[in-house]
């Protein structure tokens, strides 16, 4: 299968899938009626490429741990605290 993916933004997934009857998916237009009425540039991928766009966009939402200070623990437990109480209920 391949996919439609934009090329003027960096990698979130893919725009549309493109069908072996040359139609994109879940519309009635062909890829060249899909570009024009998309307004941003796309790209046609195979699934190949498709994976490891996937895993480049995995790997980069991975970021080094951050050590919690005591400071930010007790913060958190108090944002915690506060929306577990019940709202007043009004009569």
């Amino acid at each position: 299968m391949q996919y439609l993916v934009r090329t003027d933004k960096p990698f979130r997934g893919i725009a549309s899938a493109l069908l072996p009857s040359g139609m994109v998916a879940y519309t009635d237009l062909t890829l060249e009626e899909y570009r024009a009425q998309a307004g941003y540039p796309l790209r046609v991928v195979e699934e190949a490429e498709l994976d490891h766009l996937i895993d480049e966009h995995h790997a980069s939402m991975i970021t080094a741990p951050e050590e919690e200070t005591e400071e930010d623990f007790w913060f958190a437990l108090a944002r915690m605290r506060a929306q577990r109480e019940p709202k007043g209920i009004a009569t």
